[in-house]
């Protein structure tokens, strides 16, 4: 992967038939972690991330067996909805279950991520100081987190489950905590392997 800071975000194909990266001089920011973060079709992540995104984009082909699981980092795949891979948002079979935190407690979980992440930084690189929870907050609610802004990610799986029921299934880890049994049984019933009486 090359990012050079001279062009304009672009994607295009070296010799080898690899996607590079190219951003505006400048244009990465400071972020949650110890990485510069750049803006990509309206989300903010990492070159390697990015790089990552439009690789699938252009090579990734969803099967009808398919089921994608989605939420913000720390688990399943963090891209959000309007950058999927077209054959994930098009298959009609393949699924999408999308699982959504309660925001401070992703904030919360984000934080104490990228400290821990900094303070095991190699004694041979500059080790950034602990990002304090002020710090952590003011990136948070400026959308600057990785694959952020976390409404507009949390927005576009909402707004595509109420379109798409069939399609996409969102749910809260905290319900889904609180009540497993109801909303297990709700996943069983989008995946098509209702619970029977047994």
């Amino acid at each position: 992967m090359a990012t050079s800071e001279t062009n304009k975000d672009t994607n295009s194909s070296n010799h080898d038939g690899a996607i590079t990266l190219d951003f505006p001089k400048g244009s990465g920011r400071p972020s949650l972690g110890s990485d510069v973060m750049y803006q990509y079709q309206g989300f903010w992540s990492f070159a390697k991330a990015i790089q990552d995104v439009k690789n699938a984009q252009q090579n990734f082909k969803a099967s009808d067996t398919d089921v994608v699981i989605s939420t913000l980092p720390k688990s399943g795949t963090h891209v959000p909805y309007p950058s999927l891979p077209e054959s994930i948002k098009t298959n009609t079979n393949c699924k999408i279950v999308y699982m959504c935190r309660n925001p401070r407690d992703n904030l919360i979980s984000a934080w104490q991520f990228v400290n821990k992440r900094r303070a095991a930084l190699p004694p041979s690189t500059d080790k950034l100081p602990p990002l304090s929870l002020e710090e952590a907050f003011e990136l948070f609610c400026d959308g600057i987190s990785i694959f952020g802004p976390f409404w507009d990610h949390v927005l576009g799986y909402w707004k595509e489950s109420l379109e798409k029921p069939h399609k996409v299934l969102f749910m809260k880890y905290e319900d889904l905590k609180n009540e497993p049994l109801i909303h297990l049984k709700r996943l069983a019933e989008f995946m098509g392997c209702g619970f029977t009486l047994e």
